[in-house]
């Protein structure tokens, strides 16, 4: 069982409190004069009744939903609770003065009544500001929890429909690929087919992985690359180079396949005598880096939508999981060439939309 529990956290809190309350105005009564024990006893039970009433004034609250309630709507409400409570701590202290020290003195003037009901107002409005503070900060907390679990969820879900939408956009692709085949050459549209069966149970089994190895990730890219050698026959001509370390970082899934297909589509496919594409990757400072490197050229004019759905698709979830720790560049690296580079977290645990699922 735990001590510190909320419950008993209430209690120790508020029997300490009021407990210092007591304290502290016996040494103000010390240093004014030299008290007697039935003096410094006489007040005591002002602890207890503390205790009870404030206990008794926050049942009150809860049942009257004034936790919710805005400040202006609040304070007259606690302003008029701390007079009502202190009036009653003020008869407790003058029952147990009377009883205690045998003080039935009733000619007490009006002013000390007075006096000692606003001495007893300031720890009952210090009680409200601790307490009413702590559900304030409390329920900032749980709304801003709240806030950050409902923009996780809605980051999972856009990204869920990202996935799925990449689904038929290469489908559709890959389909035409074969087509092209069936008259041509039944045999490769037949390899061509296979090929195609993997890449689709892939795309469907990582539809619920926000991230996945590169080395993953290169077998889908590998097998889109066969489907495409076939097409293109000697006019692809590819280079990998990935170093051992970068092969465990997570990358999303379907994207540098995305980034490879764009590049063979808008690069090298127009092109009457093919081209190269250079994949390539490796991890500098713990960040992974991803460059593809292919025959081609950008045209400036329309550099916005050069890539189309695929390029405007990957940035929008590299936004969604990495915020502005993803960097992604598509530009002319030489005079035949283009670079589209990658550069995101190696690390799976520095991806903005999962760092809150254990809040």
């Amino acid at each position: 069982m735990r001590i510190f529990n909320k419950k008993n956290l209430y209690w120790i809190s508020q029997i300490t409190g009021w407990l210092v309350y007591w304290l502290l105005n016996t040494l103000v009564l010390v240093t004014i004069q030299t008290p007697t024990l039935s003096e410094i006893f006489a007040s005591f039970p002002l602890v207890v009744a503390g205790v009870f009433f404030t206990h008794q004034y926050r049942r009150y609250i809860h049942s009257k939903g004034w936790i919710k309630l805005s400040i202006p709507k609040l304070l007259p409400r606690v302003l008029v609770s701390t007079l009502v409570i202190s009036f009653f701590l003020l008869l407790v202290l003058f029952v147990s003065r009377m009883v205690i020290q045998g003080n039935y003195d009733r000619s007490i003037p009006m002013g000390i009544w007075i006096m000692g009901l606003f001495n007893l107002c300031a720890p009952v409005l210090f009680w409200s500001l601790i307490y009413f503070s702590f559900h304030f900060f409390r329920n900032y907390k749980m709304a801003e929890i709240n806030n950050l679990r409902l923009e996780t969820a809605t980051k999972d879900a856009k990204l869920a429909a990202l996935r799925v939408q990449l689904n038929p956009h290469f489908l559709f692709n890959s389909l035409n690929n074969i087509r092209g085949l069936i008259d041509e050459n039944p045999e490769m549209a037949r390899q061509s087919i296979t090929q195609l069966s993997n890449l689709l149970r892939y795309a469907l089994q990582i539809e619920k992985h926000p991230v996945v190895s590169l080395e993953t990730e290169l077998k889908t890219v590998k097998e889109y690359l066969f489907l495409e050698g076939i097409r293109l026959e000697e006019r692809l001509k590819v280079t990998i180079n990935i170093s051992d370390e970068a092969l465990h970082c997570p990358v999303p899934p379907m994207m540098v396949q995305t980034l490879v297909e764009n590049s063979i589509k808008h690069g090298i496919s127009p092109e009457k005598s093919g081209g190269n594409l250079n994949l390539s990757a490796d991890i500098t400072d713990q960040q992974l880096r991803i460059r593809i490197v292919n025959t081609g050229q950008l045209n400036p004019s329309a550099k916005t939508s050069e890539g189309g759905y695929g390029l405007e698709n990957t940035q929008r979830r590299l936004k969604l999981l990495y915020g502005d720790r993803a960097v992604f560049t598509l530009s002319n690296f030489s005079a035949t060439e283009v670079l589209a580079e990658l550069t995101i977290p190696a690390t799976y645990t520095n991806i903005i939309l999962h760092n809150n699922e254990n809040i």
